[in-house]
């Protein structure tokens, strides 16, 4: 009796991993559409010392943000495990660049008669963009409700708004200030204003992976990571590229050729 119980739970142990492995939820998908919303990490490279409207100053070499990312896709499958998407997505790439420079003021208190004064000029820029992507989607991993996709393909981008804000503060000493009128400042506004010289279309490459987990016989809830990599400068009359990661949450319909019986794995 123990060696048929033992026998018995082989089998259905074989039996239930062969089904896990020969299932594919492509197999009756004729379409698949799916709507997500997240949260951008955006890096800026750059090396520039000016742009449209902003101050002549120290040459600006990076930059960090981040922003919120919300749009749809539609799903065709071209396999049983892989399926051409294409998509249409806000997304916000905001964030700030600094850089700082070091110039001697006269300091009658110092040995030589000066001192080293510290200033931090920096660029608040706002930037949003309508991106289209297009993509492969590759089922690494499928077990019944699960999945798990590997990512890769193209993206180009359309500036839709974009404004900056950009300032200058001492760091060191604290004695010393900018005169504004009659007051004595630690850091003043050099200029204001739109993104101008935006270039007209962007171009990149995105690469991730994808979990999906079923929560119906038509539905997954997904949870992407894609990493962002560009092709091209956001500016015209300034090298700025902006790279960065994308997490972002959303939910997967299929139409399907049936309706899948509850049995259906």
């Amino acid at each position: 009796m123990k060696n048929s119980i033992i026998l018995l739970a082989c089998i259905s142990f074989f039996a239930t991993n062969a089904m896990a492995q020969s299932y594919r939820f492509l197999q009756t998908e004729i379409y698949g559409f799916q709507a997500f919303g997240g949260i951008l990490q955006n890096s800026y490279s750059s090396a520039f010392t000016q742009f449209g409207g902003t101050v002549s100053c120290d040459e600006f070499t990076s930059g960090s943000g981040s922003g919120l990312s919300l749009g749809a896709q539609a799903e065709y499958p071209l396999t049983n495990v892989l399926t051409l998407s294409g998509g249409i997505a806000f997304h916000d790439r905001s964030g700030l660049l600094t850089t700082s420079s070091t110039f001697p003021i006269r300091d009658d208190n110092a040995t030589s008669g000066f001192t080293q004064a510290i200033m931090e000029n920096r660029i608040q820029a706002g930037m949003q963009f309508l991106e289209f992507q297009t993509d492969l989607r590759y089922n690494v991993f499928e077990v019944y409700g699960f999945v798990l996709r590997g990512i890769g393909g193209l993206r180009l981008g359309i500036p839709m708004s974009g404004d900056f804000d950009q300032k200058t503060r001492i760091i060191s000493p604290e004695s010393i200030g900018f005169i504004v009128g009659n007051q004595v400042l630690q850091e003043r506004t050099l200029g204001s204003g739109e993104i101008s010289t935006f270039n007209p279309l962007q171009v990149g490459a995105v690469f991730g992976i994808e979990p999906m987990l079923r929560v119906s016989p038509s539905m997954h809830i997904t949870a992407s990571a894609f990493y962002d990599l560009p092709f091209s400068s956001a500016l015209s009359d300034a090298t700025l590229s902006i790279s960065g990661f994308r997490g972002q949450v959303g939910l997967r319909y299929s139409i399907r050729m049936f309706a899948p019986s509850p049995n259906t794995p």
